[in-house]
């Protein structure tokens, strides 16, 4: 299999988890701020949870099954 699919696929899933934390300091700089809604730290493990997973997924697919590439 080529190198490049394989390649977006990890740094795909390395952007979501970094706009993830970027996404999540932001909410911290916003509590800090007092801004109405901001600032709930139990969400932040469901979170990184929810946008993680389905980013390692999809890149551990597109890593193993050759198949699955379009192209």
């Amino acid at each position: 299999m080529p190198t490049a699919p394989r390649l977006l696929a990890w740094c795909l899933a390395l952007a979501a988890l970094a706009m993830s934390a970027g996404g999540l300091l932001l909410d911290r700089i916003a509590s800090e701020q007092h801004v109405p809604g901001s600032g709930s730290l139990w969400l932040y493990p469901f979170f990184i949870v929810a946008v993680s997973a389905p980013a390692a997924v999809g890149a551990l697919i597109t890593v193993r099954q050759a198949r699955n590439v379009g192209a």
